[in-house]
């Protein structure tokens, strides 16, 4: 076959074509057509053995003949429509002029197109590739979909992240934060047994530093404060950046107040070391207010915090102690 008719008739690519006859004549005769034309070919002399080579290898268009002993074209089609594994592969129905042919049956059960015998190479040609050609179509448009539902999930994931999450630190903002008392408050209204804790932090002379080093170095402490805070933390824990150099840490479940003490006295070990920004090297104080809950007094995030807030400027007022535990009674620390 000359360049141009390759061109025009041959296959787009190596499809896999099925050819379904019970004619063993009139199957060598379009493998001969297809082959010579780059097509791969695979044979079957009856639907049982067709329906083993669709589950070996699912082909990219069937040359199904109407008119074959116990399961006949139709039927086959039928099947092979109704399973959601081959309901997509074009099936191109065979029949022969002389035989009683169907076409509204055909296309209603999912026949794509169909050709008559005796064949003609050039219209096996034509109809062959038209359809090999719909079904790639097909498939990179599906496949394009699914790239831009794909893309469009990250996109989502990264809006949620950014709705949720301090840019600079990449910890929880105070809407998550929020949103996560609020889920725990309710826990301990419906189970008075249920206790965490919110562990309010400051750091004592970050706006000294930032003032003498520049925004950029207390950006870098900022960052190292939050890593530090990361690796200290479970993971059912919640830690958020409150505010400028503000940190808020909940123990999502405590039994105790000595646990909540315990993690506090995590939390100043790890950040006691010196950190280390450019050109410079820092230490930093922190002072950390520590509240339980408490079902009768705290029924909003904003009452909690603002117990473990008042509990933290105790802190901060008292030196002797870095942390101070919150009570009603005004003089109470630890």
């Amino acid at each position: 076959m000359s360049e141009s008719l390759q061109t025009v008739f041959g296959a787009p690519f190596q499809a896999d074509v099925l050819i379904v006859d019970d004619t063993v004549e009139n199957i060598l005769l379009l493998a001969e057509i297809l082959e010579t034309n780059g097509y791969s070919v695979r044979k079957a002399v009856n639907a049982e053995m067709a329906s083993a080579a669709v589950q070996a290898l699912l082909p990219d268009i069937i040359l199904l003949d109407i008119n074959m002993p116990e399961v006949d074209g139709y039927t086959l089609c039928q099947r092979l429509k109704a399973d959601p594994i081959t309901a997509a592969i074009p099936v191109i129905f065979l029949s022969a002029l002389s035989d009683p042919f169907d076409k509204v049956r055909a296309f209603e059960i999912g026949g794509v197109d169909y050709i008559t015998k005796p064949f003609h190479m050039a219209e096996v040609l034509v109809r062959v590739r038209s359809q090999v050609l719909a079904r790639q179509s097909l498939l990179q448009m599906q496949q394009l979909v699914k790239e831009r539902t794909k893309a469009l999930e990250i996109a989502n994931m990264q809006l949620m992240q950014a709705a949720h999450h301090d840019s600079l630190t990449g910890l929880a903002n105070r809407d998550l934060l929020m949103e996560s008392l609020q889920r725990l408050l309710e826990g301990i209204q419906t189970d008075p047994t249920y206790q965490f804790a919110v562990l309010f932090c400051d750091c004592d002379r970050f706006q000294q530093i930032n003032a003498a080093y520049g925004h950029f170095v207390g950006d870098q402490l900022l960052m190292q404060i939050a890593e530090r805070l990361r690796q200290v933390v479970d993971d059912q824990d919640v830690v958020s950046r409150f505010s400028g150099d503000e940190f808020v840490v909940v123990m999502s479940q405590v039994d105790s107040a000595a646990q909540a003490i315990a993690q506090v006295e995590t939390l100043l070990a790890k950040l006691q070391p010196s950190f280390e920004l450019t050109q410079t090297e820092v230490s930093l104080d922190l002072s950390i207010g520590v509240v339980l809950s408490d079902p009768t007094r705290h029924q909003t995030p904003e009452q909690i915090l603002h117990d473990a807030d008042r509990a933290m400027y105790r802190a901060k007022a008292n030196r002797d102690e870095a942390y101070s535990l919150y009570s009603t009674t005004p003089e109470t620390k630890r």
